[in-house]
Formats: structure tokens, sequence, C-alpha cells
């Protein structure tokens, strides 16, 4: 699909509907290799990172992350969260008292 979708935007003959599938589709992959990215971080982390996590210091968690990954930083608060969601300190917005 992707290559007919290529071949289509190139030759200017793709069809409305194809660009909306299109779309969904590339929208389905960037969420799924967000979480997978998500999810091996969060297997992979140090341990630095983990204990600043567990300690609620989201400052020097996320200064630490974008140190080590090179990131911008709403892509390395956005990923502190969803670490600190999955070790279960951190939802729907807030952090959890112990």
């Amino acid at each position: 699909m992707i290559d007919k979708i290529i071949k289509g935007l190139d030759a200017g003959t793709i069809t409305l509907h194809e660009m909306e599938a299109a779309e969904k589709l590339f929208r389905f992959l960037a969420d799924a290799i967000k979480e997978t990215r998500v999810e091996l971080e969060v297997t992979g982390y140090d341990n630095e990172l983990e204990r600043l996590i567990k300690e609620k210091q989201l400052i020097q968690a996320i200064k630490l992350y974008r140190q080590k990954r090179n990131v911008g930083l709403r892509e390395a608060k956005d990923a502190v969260e969803a670490m600190a969601q999955k070790m279960g300190v951190f939802a729907n917005g807030a952090w959890i008292r112990p």
C-alpha cells in the first residue's frame, strides 16, 4: 500500500480516499513506533533515571533524559512521564503519592 501511495503522489494520481487511508496508516504507524520506543526505553533505562523518577524529581529526570538521548524538552518530558506511568508513580497528569 505504501508503494502505491508513493507512486500515486509522484504521479499525481492518488485519490482523496487513498490519501485519507494513507494518513490513517501513517498515524497508526507513528503511534506504534512511539509506543514501542517508550517500551524499549522503559526496559532499558539506567538506574539513575529510575531513581529520579521514583523520587519524583521530574525536572532532574527530564534533564538527564535530554542529556543522554539528545532530544528536545517536550519529547523528554513525554518520555519521562510515560516511564513514570509504567513504573506506577505517575497517572492522569499527576504524580501518585505513596
